[in-house]
């Protein structure tokens, strides 16, 4: 394996146990070391067929827990927003829309969940047309529909494992739009097989530790610098090249 391959499966094994305890920011992270490796054209449809691999790590366990009206609202929205977002992703100029993910990981990053938790006081029909907007041109829209199903939903089981349906959905029609133009996934071969694998690892890792440690995680500062240094090295990157 190379020494992508090995850094990004290691990361993804964390975030995902980070995704399964707080619900947020491992998918943040793992775009952010991504993004160290390959360019925005590859990373993102790389990224999302990690995701769903991890988001598949969670759903499948509980599938029952998901709650079907608002999964539904979700994700008939999303279809659309998802289908606007690759319209406009197209002919953006690659360069400046990483300077726009690197700002808009930052931010989701920093913000207060108060903040977050009124951003997304809307109905699961606009969340999931702007998220599906955003899983595009960003490749992680972040926590806003995990803050939408905890004003509703008070069982923990059912609020994660919603979500990681919301967003299991978004990365399926995102991968059917990138094969659609051609993308050839076989040539990323190693890094998403391993990137998956530990993506469900790290899922059930963190069922696991969710359910043996009910306080686990509570501070999300040293996930929030990690994101922060692998932004400003993605600034770096940007700036040498």
């Amino acid at each position: 394996m190379s020494n992508a391959e090995i850094y990004i499966a290691l990361v993804a094994y964390a975030s995902f146990i980070v995704t399964s305890l707080t619900g947020a920011l491992g998918g943040m992270m793992l775009l952010a070391t991504m993004a160290l490796y390959f360019p925005l054209s590859i990373m993102i449809p790389l990224h999302a067929v990690i995701h769903l691999s991890g988001d598949l790590g969670r759903i499948v366990p509980a599938i029952r827990h998901v709650a079907l009206r608002p999964t539904m609202m979700f994700c008939f929205w999303a279809l659309l927003g998802v289908g606007i977002g690759f319209f406009f992703y197209l002919s953006i100029n690659k360069t400046m829309l990483l300077v726009f993910v690197s700002i808009y990981i930052l931010l989701i990053t920093w913000l207060s969940n108060r903040v977050i938790a009124k951003l997304a006081q809307v109905g699961y029909g606009w969340l999931g047309l702007f998220m599906g907007y955003l899983s595009i041109t960003v490749g992680a829209p972040g926590p806003l529909h995990l803050a939408r199903l905890q004003a509703e939903f008070k069982d923990a089981l059912t609020i994660v494992t919603t979500a990681a349906a919301f967003t299991a959905f978004i990365n399926i029609v995102k991968l059917g739009l990138f094969a659609s133009v051609g993308f050839d996934f076989s040539q990323y071969s190693g890094v998403l097989i391993v990137g998956s694998i530990s993506a469900i690892l790290g899922s059930m890792t963190g069922v696991i530790i969710r359910t043996k440690f009910t306080h686990a995680f509570k501070s999300k500062m040293l996930i929030k610098v990690s994101i922060t240094i692998a932004v400003a090295l993605i600034q770096l990157k940007l700036i040498v090249q």
